[in-house]
């Protein structure tokens, strides 16, 4: 097995993980019906502060040639293939990866989140007036 030295970048990080700690500890303060104000702001950042984790270990793991598959890679291979870079076991791997998996999806949605077109049949009198229309598209 050969060493592998790794530099930890604190600083770069500690806001990511700040801003997920503290709106996790608001949420626990919320009511029951109000706790997802803190709880989705709290996912959002903690994968955010996963995948910068990502891609800062990615870069010194690999060299140039390598890191460039790494970067074409989707963000939960990237992380499957760090895990099995450092040689991470087997039984952690099938503890972390679900939960990782579901982290991303969300991150996706919020990322890439695409809009839905619905269109609505109304019967309005001609005259009707912006005011009437906006009331029955309910706006």
């Amino acid at each position: 097995m050969s060493v592998v030295t790794l530099k930890y970048c604190q600083t770069d990080l500690t806001f990511l993980r700040s801003i997920a700690g503290m709106q996790l500890k608001y949420a626990e303060k919320e009511l029951d019906g109000q706790k997802f104000r803190c709880l989705v702001p709290s996912m959002a950042f903690s994968i955010f502060s996963i995948e910068a984790v990502i891609n800062h270990y990615g870069a010194q793991l690999h060299t140039k040639r390598l890191f460039k598959k790494f970067k074409g890679k989707t963000f939960y291979d990237q992380v499957e293939a760090l895990l099995d870079k450092l040689s991470t076991p087997n039984d952690i791997k099938e503890e972390v990866l679900p939960s990782i998996r579901e982290m991303i999806n969300f991150r996706n949605m919020l990322v890439h989140m695409k809009t839905q077109i619905t269109s609505i049949d109304s019967n309005l009198p001609p005259q009707a007036s912006t005011k009437q229309l906006m009331y029955n598209l309910g706006t």
